[in-house]
């Protein structure tokens, strides 16, 4: 009987395991190094920072194909709803400076 409540135990730890963590499995993409990346032109996100709808902690991050010119950098800048996604785009970073003016 032991047993029994034993293995209960330890499927209904799994099961919430993978309820909790599920969602943080990422897949990642091969990369070629011989393949050339494509800079991320106009508003072509860069990148996609999913959050947990509940609590909008950020579980992963996930990097388009296409990349940022060397000048400028991945950077949040605006968020969807629909997807849970906070939208990262290619900017240039300001400076502490700039941002006060």
């Amino acid at each position: 009987m032991a047993y029994l409540r034993h293995m209960v135990f330890a499927v209904a730890a799994a099961l919430l395991l993978v309820h909790v963590f599920g969602a943080a499995t990422v897949i990642k993409r091969s990369e070629t190094s011989n393949q050339e990346t494509e800079p991320c032109t106009g508003r072509t996100p860069c990148g996609w920072a999913i959050y947990n709808r509940t609590t909008r902690y950020i579980e992963y991050f996930m990097r388009n194909k296409c990349a940022c010119d060397d000048e400028k950098k991945c950077l949040r800048d605006d968020e969807d709803l629909s997807i849970a996604a906070y939208v990262y785009r290619c900017k240039v970073e300001e400076t502490q400076e700039e941002s006060k003016s």
